[in-house]
């Protein structure tokens, strides 16, 4: 459980990182925004990987709750991305 949780513990700190420079960053080009975003993704789909083990998951929300709620906060930043990304992609393409 401890290595599973130092992994999950780096990939969480990379994803904060993401997180604080997409909403804090200005940025010059969507272009890049759009690869934080997918880089972002990449890091939380390796978390889930650990997240599907249901033994880690009770272990990880007995040990540290406040990774659990923001892991799953992340995972709802992402949604809210790709459903803004879909409405844009069906509005430009009415025109």
């Amino acid at each position: 459980m401890k290595q599973k949780y130092q992994s999950i513990s780096e990939n969480k700190a990379q994803a904060d990182t993401l997180i604080f420079q997409l909403s804090q960053g200005e940025y010059k080009s969507l272009d890049t925004y759009a690869n934080n975003i997918a880089h972002l993704n990449v890091i939380f789909n390796t978390c889930m990987s650990y997240i599907q083990d249901v033994s880690f998951l009770t272990w990880l929300k007995e040990h540290d709750p406040v990774m659990t709620a923001e892991l799953v906060m992340i995972g709802k930043i992402l949604m809210c991305h790709y459903n803004f990304f879909r409405l844009t992609l069906i509005e430009y393409s009415k025109e």
